[in-house]
């Protein structure tokens, strides 16, 4: 009788969904709701912080997951889009419509972070539209929008969905040497993986058995977008600082007088010696040209680890 119970309310709520196409609970984490909109072909369920961190200009984000509820292939070629209203008024916010161009198997499901760029910090309704549910009434969700300087909002989403990629990542050997650091173009054999927005590529290395500092560099001529490291598993704290050089000398391999470069030091109570690691990069300009890097990989050891005591004439 339990379980004709359990079965029976399951099958009210699926009916009652798919009728009215929207409703709004809370996430699992108590820091979060959820707006979700379902018809006979897909569900849709966005995770709406209660506070939105926003950076200095007011871009901030939010997870969006989109799934295939049929059972055939379904091509997509659809948008999303933020709405907000405050104190009643409909509030102008800068609307990134987030293209979403693929395959759905049957029971498949894309994930993106939803970009958004508020007018002001304060509390908002906000809604997410989608053509494809265009005939359904979305619901609404209450959140406060707050300045901070460094917001986290894309930073994990990133690094998990990479650590999930790890498999499709080349993997190349660091220099332990104490000579100086040499530069070589490495050229990514893979293709590009997609992660949320971004087309990510990815090399891995690993740590040398003692404790020794990271000192790379690579040539970032024509290159526009971030770049970091993590863990193949886990967590650290990474980069906090680079260096911008420019060639003070043409080299066959680096590159030609005044190309930029780009220098970082990474302190060697930042690994575990042994494991592994990932640096990865997104060109925001052309990602799938972005297909060799020149750069340096060193580890040298402790009390030699300065620009000048790795990098050759003309990098610093």
């Amino acid at each position: 009788m339990k379980t004709f119970k359990r079965n029976l309310i399951k099958l009210l709520l699926t009916s009652i969904l798919l009728a009215f196409g929207s409703t709004q609970s809370h996430a699992d984490s108590a820091n979060t709701n959820q707006i979700h909109m379902a018809n006979d072909q897909f569900s849709l369920t966005c995770h709406i912080p209660i506070v939105i961190e926003a950076d200095e200009k007011l871009y901030f984000y939010y997870k969006c997951t989109l799934k295939n509820t049929s059972n055939e292939k379904i091509r997509i070629h659809k948008q999303a889009q933020t709405h907000a209203t405050k104190d009643g008024k409909y509030s102008k916010f800068k609307r990134y419509a987030h293209q979403i161009h693929q395959e759905l198997a049957p029971g498949e499901s894309t994930t993106w972070m939803q970009h958004a760029v508020a007018t002001s910090e304060g509390d908002f309704k906000l809604k997410v539209s989608m053509d494809t549910f265009k005939n359904i009434k979305t619901s609404e969700t209450t959140a406060q929008i707050k300045k901070v300087k460094h917001p986290e909002y894309e930073i994990n989403f990133l690094n998990k969905e990479i650590q999930k990629n790890a498999d499709n990542f080349p993997l190349i050997k660091a220099n332990t040497d104490e000579t100086l650091g040499s530069f070589h173009k490495f050229s990514f054999t893979n293709k590009p993986v997609k992660v949320g927005n971004y087309m990510v590529n990815a090399f891995i290395f690993e740590a040398p058995k003692e404790e020794r500092d990271l000192v790379w560099s690579f040539n970032s001529e024509g290159f526009s977008g971030v770049w970091y490291i993590l863990p193949v598993k886990g967590t650290m704290k990474g980069f906090t600082h680079f260096h911008k050089r420019q060639l003070t000398e043409n080299n066959k391999t680096i590159g030609k007088i005044g190309d930029k470069m780009i220098l970082q030091i990474l302190p060697a109570h930042r690994m575990t010696p042994g494991e592994k690691y990932i640096l990865w990069f997104n060109n925001k300009i052309m990602p799938y040209s972005f297909k060799h890097v020149t750069l340096s990989l060193n580890f040298p050891p402790l009390g030699k680890s300065s620009y000048k005591d790795v990098f050759p004439r003309g990098v610093y």
